[in-house]
């Protein structure tokens, strides 16, 4: 339960009981990261700009968040920095994100619909000649939890490289007394959107 949070958090290590004894906590990657191009996901639709733009930007810091991921920067695409709609879209020019030293390839698209937001997305293993490990699997919100789908599908790419989800998309319970009164609070569990889940003191 909550030891496995914590010991999740802290990441592979060495840390001291408050008895000084030894405690090893295992699991990452101790050689490298996975080096993800991430394209923009293509929107669909006037109003799906913006949306697509918090969707890219917390799918950015969800694979960052893991650990796991470090991004190529944009600039060392050689295929555009802009994901292709994918229904009917080619598959990837491997040669191309083999030769930036991408291991994971992501596109996707996104969706202003009536009920809120749609993100469709497929993932590549670069370093397996482009196998599709994910395709076209969607996440849908509404339009306020453009945030929460894209670190959703960070979570997915993780859980499609190492076997076990990724945990970008949790949120941690504390108790605050920063509204003059101890209350409990909520934030995502990489520190952003603190709000007070309870106002009864």
């Amino acid at each position: 339960g909550l030891l496995a949070c914590v010991a999740l958090l802290l990441g592979p290590g060495v840390a001291a009981g408050a008895d000084g004894a030894r405690i090893d906590i295992f699991g990452g990657r101790k050689d490298k990261t996975y080096r993800a191009a991430i394209q923009h996901f293509a929107a669909k639709g006037a109003k799906a700009g913006q949306l697509a733009d918090a969707v890219h930007q917390a799918l950015q810091q969800g694979l960052d968040f893991s650990g796991l991921f470090s991004r190529i920067d944009e600039q060392a695409f050689l295929d555009g920095t802009q994901s292709p709609f994918l229904d009917g879209a080619p598959a990837p020019n491997c040669p191309n994100w083999r030769q930036i030293g991408a291991d994971a390839l992501v596109q996707g698209e996104v969706e202003a619909a009536p009920e809120g937001v749609q993100a469709t997305f497929r993932l590549f293993d670069v370093s397996r000649g482009c196998l599709a490990l994910v395709r076209g699997k969607r996440f849908t919100g509404r339009n306020e939890d453009a945030r929460r789908v894209g670190k959703a599908i960070a979570d997915e790419i993780v859980g499609a490289f190492t076997g076990q989800r990724g945990v970008s998309d949790t949120e941690l319970a504390f108790v605050s007394n920063r509204g003059g009164s101890k209350e409990i609070w909520v934030m995502d569990a990489d520190g952003a959107s603190a709000r007070a889940a309870t106002r009864n003191r």
